[in-house]
């Protein structure tokens, strides 16, 4: 979804475009990285805007329960 709103995924592009729109949702938002979050090196954007629900930082996959599925989040 970032392609068509921010270049290079960085922490200022976030605050600029998603979190304008989408930021209310940030609690029940869960993130995966793409190519342009990781224009920036480690895609450290990414990471610092999202925090946890982006999974452990650095490794950007992880898994969750929710309700009767099991969601698997790979980088």
């Amino acid at each position: 979804a970032g392609d068509n709103a921010y270049p290079h995924g960085t922490l200022e592009q976030f605050m600029r475009c998603y979190h304008r729109s989408w930021g209310r949702h940030l609690a029940r938002t869960w993130a995966a990285a793409g190519n342009h979050e990781y224009e920036t090196p480690g895609a450290a954007g990414h990471f610092e805007y999202f925090g946890e629900r982006a999974g452990p930082h650095g490794r950007g996959f992880y898994a969750y329960d929710l309700g009767a599925w099991h969601v698997i989040t790979l980088n």
